[in-house]
């Protein structure tokens, strides 16, 4: 993983609570899904940009934006010119490739890994590290989702010297 940014989150509230927060966090095999929580718009799912779209320049063309579906170990099942619909879609949006979306809606550049979870009936406490920087915008979310719970989030990069609440 890139520069490494630890977090801990932990949650207090009565378990019937707890357990709607767990629900809501929960995708099939995963514990804590940010996908879950704050959905990416489907069409940035299989979306292919050129290198410089995600860096330099929010202008779409398409020339520059192409629908590439995959299968679970990364290779191309179908890539294809956007339709005139997904071009209009695409449009719409504020961001216009997935990692620009995740970046500026999750708060960090991907999602989760080393995941570790403790349930103490009323308390839930996740273990978790991002890459750089913690998911501030899933944080968010989740309390505005939960105001009833006590949300507690920390970071720590250790390669930055830098650590948090959030």
């Amino acid at each position: 993983m890139a520069n490494e940014c630890n977090n801990n989150l932990t949650v207090y509230g009565n378990p019937e609570r707890l357990a709607a927060f767990r629900s809501a966090v929960t995708h099939e095999e995963c514990l804590f899904s940010f996908e879950k929580i704050m959905p990416m718009p489907p069409i940035l799912s299989h979306l292919r940009c050129e290198p410089a779209q995600y860096f330099e320049d929010t202008r779409i063309s398409p020339l520059t934006h192409w629908y590439c579906r995959r299968n679970d170990a990364g290779d191309i099942l179908e890539e294809r010119p956007l339709t005139a619909d997904e071009f209009a879609e695409l449009a719409q949006l504020e961001h216009k490739s997935a990692f620009e979306w995740i970046c500026a809606n999750w708060g960090c550049q991907w999602a989760i890994a080393d995941l570790s979870v403790d349930d103490c009936g009323d308390m839930l406490s996740y273990q978790f590290e991002t890459p750089w920087t913690p998911p501030v915008g899933i944080i968010e979310a989740l309390r505005l989702q939960f105001p009833d719970l006590e949300i507690i989030a920390k970071f720590d990069t250790p390669n930055d010297r830098e650590a948090g609440y959030y």
